[in-house]
């Protein structure tokens, strides 16, 4: 990805009003990687305005993947909060943190050897959003980690009962019950006001929704954004390879009496 890239200001007048753009600035942060095979990672940064903190100037925060220096197989996260330069100009690196591979994230450290004992159950109702297979393999291998044997993990989403064809018929209803535009109600907490804008798109994959956060925080207004995956990605099929080589010996679904009119169905994993 290239490591040129347009910064744009914006001003939120009032929620659920129009966005003014205040400026543009163009500047290359191609300077700041880091070494090794450091790449930017799109999307991967946040607007901090000055004053919020400490810091009196406006800030960035840019994140990087680069090769761990101990298991070069390996890749770590690097944020950087870097001054805002002039146009043109190349910008100051003020703080840099680096998340490592091997911490407790996205189940990629086994969560047995971190959690300090067996279950009998864990249950997950995020399982299904998780949006590339490595991490789903990776988050069940951890919770297998942590079952005794025997143990069940629970899990919803697509079920034995499922047809590949239910998942175009899925994402179409979702889509059509949420609607392409959502601007959720208005958050407060301790003077810190925030507002979620929701734009969604209809994918192969599922409901596709940009999240927007409007976060006002004593008069100092930054926004964030963050993307999130609904509706069905994974299919039954999916489930059963990546729950096997995870670890677990058997997959299979029950219908349990909920809340509401009909049963809610859910996936079983027994290790």
């Amino acid at each position: 990805m290239s490591s040129r890239i347009a910064l744009i200001l914006v001003l939120v007048i009032a929620v659920g009003a129009q966005a003014e753009l205040v400026r543009e600035k163009w500047f290359s942060i191609g300077d700041l990687r880091p070494a090794g095979n450091g790449s930017y990672v799109g999307g991967g940064l946040t607007f901090i305005p000055g004053g919020t903190d400490s810091i009196a100037q406006d800030t960035l925060v840019v994140s990087w993947r680069d090769t761990d220096t101990v298991d070069p197989a390996k890749t770590n996260q690097i944020f950087q909060r870097i001054a805002i330069p002039a146009d043109g100009g190349t910008p100051t690196v003020l703080a840099t943190a680096t998340l490592r591979w091997d911490l407790p994230y996205d189940g990629v450290t086994p969560f047995g050897e971190t959690a300090g004992r067996k279950y009998d159950c864990i249950y997950n109702d995020s399982f299904e959003l998780i949006t590339t297979r490595r991490s789903l393999h990776a988050a069940a291998k951890g919770i297998c980690s942590a079952l005794k044997r025997g143990g069940k993990f629970v899990f919803t989403g697509a079920d034995q009962w499922s047809q590949d064809s239910d998942r175009s018929r899925l994402i179409e209803e979702q889509f059509t019950q949420q609607g392409p535009f959502e601007v959720l109600p208005l958050y407060e907490r301790d003077g810190v006001r925030l507002t979620v804008i929701v734009a969604r798109e209809k994918t192969p994959d599922g409901v596709l929704g940009s999240r927007v956060h409007v976060i006002d925080d004593h008069g100092s207004v930054r926004v964030e954004v963050a993307r999130v995956l609904d509706a069905c990605k994974w299919t039954w099929a999916d489930y059963n390879d990546v729950l096997r080589s995870a670890g677990f010996s058997k997959l299979y679904s029950v219908r349990e009496k909920g809340v509401g009119p009909e049963p809610q169905t859910f996936n079983v994993a027994v290790k």
